[in-house]
């Protein structure tokens, strides 16, 4: 991981395509501007796990576990839901 030092001004480019820009620092808060091409998908790291999920369910590739319960996309609509290690009917 290369770890840089910014001011609230400052910018740093990675590939020559995308330019993450330091806005504002407010406490332990930093405000950031990206500007990226628009094939390139920026997404907080939060939500990249839930995007991980939709994606996989709208490829109905696999079964889904979200918080214990597995879904797959295999069962019966009604019949889909089940603890995980418990077998649903």
């Amino acid at each position: 991981m290369l770890v840089l030092t910014r001011k609230a001004g400052e910018s740093l480019v990675i590939d020559g395509q995308i330019t993450v820009s330091v806005l504002g620092v407010d406490g332990e808060r930093i405000r950031l501007g990206i500007q990226a091409p628009p094939h390139i998908l920026v997404l907080r790291q939060e939500l990249v796990k839930e995007v991980q999920v939709e994606n996989c369910r709208a490829a109905r590739k696999q079964p889904i576990a979200m918080n214990g319960i597995v879904l797959s996309p295999l069962a019966p609509a009604g019949v889909q839901a089940s603890k995980a290690g418990s077998v649903a009917s």
